[in-house]
């Protein structure tokens, strides 16, 4: 049974995002990060984050938790995301 992913660029990971946050379809979203362990080594640094969400979505109630995993890099600018991978537990 293989993985069924997508692959986001800032583009295409904002479009759907926006449409359902400003056109009714998902209201009283809420997610938090309960738990945390961040690793820096020199300008790098990985951090996983446990996170519980919540909302309305179509007029349904719902909550998911899942995982997300922070890649960031160090720049005279301060610390930059790189990449983010994340999974809804099932």
């Amino acid at each position: 049974m293989g993985l069924d992913e997508e692959v986001y660029n800032l583009k295409s990971f904002i479009q759907p995002r926006r449409a359902l946050l400003t056109n009714g379809s998902l209201v009283e979203f809420s997610e938090i990060e309960v738990s945390e362990r961040t690793v820096i080594i020199s300008n790098m640094a990985q951090r996983i984050s446990k996170y519980k969400k919540d909302g309305i979505l179509n007029g349904i109630f719902f909550e998911q938790t899942g995982t997300k995993f922070f890649q960031l890099i160090k720049t005279v600018d301060g610390w930059k995301i790189v990449s983010v991978i994340w999974e809804d537990d099932n």
